[in-house]
């Protein structure tokens, strides 16, 4: 009985051991989760901005034939380093300019490009863009400036453009637009220039076009 007691001692300390170095490795473990929960916390680690991700939506329906988005990359927590794109401040996007690259861009504009609100400036001018125009553009409620012309962009001209009151100007020239010129574009009372111009618009210029500046 006693050589049983004694030879439980060493074993005993043993298990003490292990049992010792399991507590340190579940405690490490809770300890790396903390950091991590900290890190992303603090923004240490982000995911890529709703910005970012509405631009991705848009280069996922377009032709970049000579690969000119090459950097636009999920990875970064933000797209203002972006070719064609520029920030305000707070890293939200203010300007989408992707005109006169060496090749022009093909595909579609997509309806993600409603989610950029703090948008001021959409060129997007002298490529070769097709389908209709996003009607969700009006809730970019900051856009000054739109410029989607010499493209092939098809269908009619949004009623929903009216509603973008700081909008000052307007050009679509040289698409294949048709129908009639929306009267809701005489709303936009901050409107300097607007050109229509090589499309295939029918119908009168409405009288409320006369109440722009």
């Amino acid at each position: 009985m006693a050589a049983a007691v004694m030879g439980c001692g060493p074993l005993g300390r043993r298990c003490s051991c292990a049992g010792h170095g399991s507590r340190l490795l579940v405690a490490n473990r809770v300890f790396v989760a903390a950091v991590a929960v900290f890190l992303v916390t603090v923004g240490g680690v982000q995911g890529l901005s709703d910005d970012g991700t509405a631009l991705l939506d848009f280069k996922s329906g377009v032709v970049d034939s000579s690969n000119a988005l090459a950097d636009w990359n999920a990875s970064d927590s933000h797209p203002c380093s972006w070719s064609g794109v520029s920030c305000h401040r707070d890293r939200s996007v203010m300007a989408l300019n992707l005109t006169n690259f060496q090749n022009n861009f093909a595909g579609s504009m997509s309806p993600s490009l409603g989610n950029l609100t703090k948008l001021e400036i959409l060129n997007l001018s002298n490529n070769m863009l097709e389908g209709p125009i996003p009607t969700t553009l009006y809730k970019c409620v900051s856009l000054r400036i739109i410029d989607l012309s010499g493209n092939q962009l098809s269908g009619s001209i949004p009623r929903e453009l009216g509603l973008l009151e700081n909008l000052q100007q307007l050009t679509l020239a040289s698409n294949k637009l048709r129908g009639p010129v929306p009267e809701e574009l005489g709303q936009l009372l901050s409107l300097s220039l607007i050109d229509l111009s090589d499309n295939n618009l029918n119908g009168n210029i409405p009288l409320e076009l006369a109440k722009c500046p």
